[in-house]
């Protein structure tokens, strides 16, 4: 693996730390993270009260490459349906719980960091 790819794995899992300390602060029950299917991965998965959300987290370091909310588009947006549908399909004990999707963005803000959650990110 190149110093690059392990840079951008370490970044990754330091922005998914940050998100999910925001999430569990502000009321939501991480469930689990870096759920892994052969389709893809979701980021974190939690409940906030009686509902289940998946959570995408997007991370920026600079805006040479637009904002976090940017890079969820069409296509990210139905794989992230599919592997909620596969989640449910494994865990039937969730299938009466609304479901919606949440993006956490996080964005370099001087010398630290920015965490906003945008909830029901798409329908």
């Amino acid at each position: 693996m190149h110093a690059h790819q392990d840079d951008r794995k370490a970044f990754g899992r330091f922005a998914e730390d940050l998100a999910a300390g925001h999430l569990s602060r502000t009321g939501y029950r991480i469930l689990e993270r870096n759920v892994r299917f052969r389709r893809g991965e979701l980021d974190i998965v939690a409940l906030q009260g009686d509902t289940l959300v998946f959570c995408e987290v997007k991370a920026r370091r600079t805006d040479t490459y637009g904002s976090p909310a940017e890079a969820i588009d069409f296509r990210k947006q139905r794989r992230l349906t599919l592997l909620a549908t596969l989640y449910l399909q494994a865990h039937p004990e969730y299938s009466n719980h609304f479901c919606r999707f949440d993006a956490v963005l996080i964005t370099r803000q001087g010398p630290g960091w920015k965490v906003e959650v945008l909830q029901n990110a798409f329908p």
